[in-house]
């Protein structure tokens, strides 16, 4: 948990629990409040795909078909593997420039 640093916050891979186990904050106390981290995901995850790709085609001598493929992959496979941390990633940030309190519509059980 970005605010009581406790575990188990997370349902399944890509499934955040709605309030913390531990210390009861909610986490998501707006509608379309992980919006920012749908874009630290797409933004951090393409932008590794498009330099690993360019280190593929400047860097070996792979062929044209083998290097897609790894693009392909990594272009699906990345945003899946980082959701958990960009989510993470999004609360720190929030919590960093909006600490909890009277004022931030955050509720503790």
């Amino acid at each position: 948990c970005p605010y009581c640093g406790g575990g188990a916050i997370f349902q399944g891979w890509m499934t955040l629990k709605d309030r913390c186990p531990n210390c009861g904050t909610l986490f998501a106390y707006e509608d379309g409040y992980f919006l920012g981290a749908y874009a630290i995901n797409l933004i951090v995850t393409e932008l590794a795909t498009v330099a690993l790709v360019i280190w593929l085609i400047a860097g070996t001598d792979l062929d044209v078909l083998p290097m897609q493929l790894i693009g392909i992959g990594l272009a699906v496979g990345l945003p899946l593997f980082f959701y958990p941390i960009a989510l993470l990633t999004w609360i720190a940030l929030d919590n960093t420039f909006h600490p909890p309190g009277a004022s931030s519509g955050r509720q503790r059980s």
